[in-house]
């Protein structure tokens, strides 16, 4: 080998020299390129992932909003609104007004979010994955329930007790606002919170969710007559209590057998 080389020119030599530390160098150049690819050098990738999220966390920022990690709102079924990765927290029932709470998901969807959200214990259940929450005051004021909560609330456990808790003055007054959940409905009527929990009534189905709408009660003649239902099991001049929104509407009466029945018309 010696001698080999012995019989290059150093022009050669210098040429051999040149060509083998260089090789080294770039075999450990690409080697270097292909462990961190393969091994999670992945800084550029996560960056590219999440532009558009970093890019509306700091629009979010720019408009006033702040990082919070909770939603301190009460308990209760709300409204999404918003599109692409931001969902917009509304507020619950048909109301449609903004409480000042975003969301932002790691994911967007295609289109606008709509539906219910459920807020238990300051966190959000049933929407999609958070990513961070911001919020900003929007002049939103969750309903006080305090005041309904302090006043006296009947219950009437209509499968087991039958129709009580529906006044004269009840039958002789428009419908009243009321709410409508699991098999449970009622309203305020004159300072009291009136309840008709339907659990084990035949016929009642029960619903998910809270549904608003209005409670209405009449001698239970002028209640089929509104209904147009065809009902011939009915205890005449007897109370009926009643709930119907947009999608809902269903009437509680007496049989002749002295049970209580839900029909849905």
């Amino acid at each position: 080998m010696k001698h080999i080389l012995n019989n290059l020119t150093e022009e050669e030599k210098k040429s051999i020299r040149e060509q083998h530390t260089g090789g080294i160098k770039i075999v450990n150049e690409n080697f270097s390129k292909l462990i961190n690819a393969t091994l999670g050098d992945s800084k550029p990738l996560v960056s590219e992932q999440n532009k558009y999220t970093v890019e509306r966390v700091q629009k979010l920022v720019a408009d006033g909003y702040k990082e919070t990690p909770q939603i301190n709102l009460p308990d209760d079924v709300y409204q999404m609104g918003g599109a692409g990765y931001q969902v917009n927290i509304m507020s619950p029932k048909d109301e449609n007004v903004f409480t000042g709470y975003i969301i932002l998901t790691e994911y967007p969807i295609r289109g606008f979010f709509e539906g219910p959200l459920n807020i238990t214990n300051k966190e959000a259940n049933g929407g999609p994955e958070i990513y961070k929450i911001f919020f900003k005051e929007s002049g939103y004021k969750p309903s006080d329930d305090s005041d309904i909560k302090n006043k006296e609330t009947l219950t009437n456990k209509v499968a087991t007790e039958g129709i009580k808790n529906v006044t004269t003055q009840m039958i002789s007054s428009p419908p009243f606002k009321g709410m409508y959940s699991g098999y449970q409905f009622g309203g305020e009527f004159n300072g009291t919170n009136y309840q008709w929990n339907c659990n084990g009534v035949e016929g009642m189905s029960g619903v998910r969710g809270m549904v608003d709408g209005k409670i209405t009660s009449e001698l239970v003649e002028e209640m089929i007559r509104g209904s147009g239902k065809s009902i011939t099991d009915a205890k005449p001049k007897s109370v009926s209590v009643g709930f119907y929104s947009d999608n809902i509407k269903f009437i509680i009466y007496t049989t002749t057998s002295n049970k209580t029945k839900c029909v849905n018309y």
